[in-house]
């Protein structure tokens, strides 16, 4: 294989890396905030059935 191609994947893959970690942050903040919303729900429903 000819190695200028290999060289042009590897850039082509770390600038298309860079373009796309704009989307990253706030796919992670929305998937992390549902995360610990849905964490917060179950202790609360565990508190709440060991209270009774």
């Amino acid at each position: 294989m000819n190695p200028l191609l290999i060289i042009l994947i590897f850039l082509g893959g770390a600038l298309l890396w860079f373009l796309l970690s704009f989307l990253f942050r706030p796919t992670g903040k929305f998937s992390w905030k549902i995360w610990d919303d849905a964490k917060k729900a179950m202790f609360d429903e565990e508190k709440e059935s060991e209270e009774k």
